[in-house]
């Protein structure tokens, strides 16, 4: 983990830590995004940032839906964690993997081999962590594909792949990582990859 991501994550355990989360924070959790990132204001209600589409709307239609919930007196605000994952329940609406993975390291959900602590608990820590690898996985094949067939990737020798996945990520405006990062996560996704390829292509 990297020091960018150790922070990252210092900033769930933050929120998993919370007695309680208004509308804004507990969308946000719920939808993957850490309620304190910079948000930048886009007219007089809504708040937009990039995230990217796909969780830009899945915040929104989240915090529309609690809004709605508590002008019909189901939920009330700050809501408390039972009473979130109650709603999430009922609501058929999945909470982020990584909200979850940090309720479960503050030891707020249950662990896969005891008895829920509450009834209307989405997920046991058990069940997000497998869900979290299982993703982490497929999106490791999907960086160790085109790392290498089209940035020519190689674990065993340094090129240029990491300074090209840099320039391409920056010139479509995405965040800048360091070299460094991009190329240990290389690592890890060629170490998904047959290293029998690696050896006929010598």
């Amino acid at each position: 983990m990297t020091s960018d991501e150790e922070k990252r994550w210092e900033l769930w355990l933050h929120w998993a830590r919370m007695p309680a989360w208004s509308h804004h924070e507990a969308s946000a959790l719920i939808a993957g995004i850490i309620p304190s990132e910079k948000w930048s204001y886009d007219g007089l209600y809504r708040k937009h940032y990039s995230f990217g589409e796909e969780l830009n709307t899945r915040y929104f239609r989240i915090r529309d839906l609690l809004l709605r919930e508590e002008t019909t007196y189901r939920v009330s605000f700050p809501i408390e964690l039972p009473e979130l994952l109650s709603w999430a329940k009922r609501a058929r609406i999945d909470i982020s993997d990584k909200f979850v993975i940090a309720l479960c390291e503050m030891k707020r959900l249950p662990v896969a081999d005891e008895e829920p602590v509450e009834p209307d608990s989405a997920s046991t820590c058990q069940e997000a962590q497998d869900l979290g690898a299982r993703e982490r996985d497929t999106l490791l094949y999907l960086i160790g594909s085109m790392a290498v067939s089209k940035y020519g990737f190689t674990p065993k020798k340094r090129n240029g792949a990491a300074t090209a996945i840099l320039k391409d990520m920056t010139s479509i405006g995405l965040e800048a990582l360091s070299v460094e990062t991009i190329r240990n996560k290389l690592k890890d996704a060629s170490d998904l990859i047959p290293q029998s390829y690696f050896s006929e292509k010598k």
